[in-house]
């Protein structure tokens, strides 16, 4: 009875606590990651699990927003369709997407320049965006898709993070707004998906 009594007053305290915005799970993930870094002065710059040394090697990037023209609903890397309803719907997606390529690739010791000696990195953003799935124990979101072109190589990096998930900002007991926790999942799946290039560029270079 006891046992019984303890489960009913937890799931009536999770909808309480979800009910108000926040996001609670049962299972322990890591801790939110802020750091004194931020995009655009409102996003935090999660940098690259892996470090990179590119010798400054001077490129320039070129970047476009596909979106509008490809209107994707749905991504091989993703288990959800997509809505494409959340603030970084429209061009703030794409200042934030942009301002995580510069900025990583200058941590990873990359000169971004426009002079003629430089090598050229494409970026093309096809899909940004975010979900809260599930409802006593939601899951919040944060996808990504990025087509990347260096010289020869070119490759397209699709992500879908969740909280709770290795290398996730959030954890599956992190007490945090679901907005929030949207825009960390967010930024979480940028930094997933220009690291994952930043491994095949660096592999390509070595060849």
């Amino acid at each position: 009875m006891k046992k019984m009594l303890f489960f009913v007053l937890f799931a009536f305290q999770s909808y309480t606590l979800f009910a108000q915005g926040l996001i609670i799970g049962l299972a322990s993930g890591p801790a939110a990651y802020i750091p004194k870094a931020t995009v655009l002065n409102d996003y935090p710059l999660y940098e690259t699990v892996k470090k990179f040394d590119f010798s400054k090697k001077k490129v320039t990037i070129k970047f476009d927003d596909l979106r509008d023209s490809l209107k994707l609903k749905k991504l091989a890397c993703a288990s959800i369709e997509l809505e494409n309803k959340s603030e970084f719907n429209a061009e703030l997606g794409a200042q934030v997407v942009k301002a995580y390529i510069d900025s990583l690739c200058v941590r990873s010791n990359f000169i971004i320049t426009e002079s003629q000696d430089s090598e050229q990195i494409t970026a093309k953003l096809e899909a940004l965006d975010c979900k809260k799935t599930g409802f006593m124990i939601p899951n919040v979101h944060g996808i990504c898709q990025i087509q990347f072109a260096y010289q020869n190589f070119s490759k397209t990096y699709c992500v879908d993070i969740k909280d709770g998930d290795l290398n996730a900002p959030v954890g599956r007991m992190t007490p945090i707004s679901v907005k929030k926790a949207k825009k960390l999942m967010v930024c979480a799946s940028i930094r997933n998906a220009v690291e994952l290039f930043l491994i095949d560029l660096q592999n390509e270079i070595k060849k």
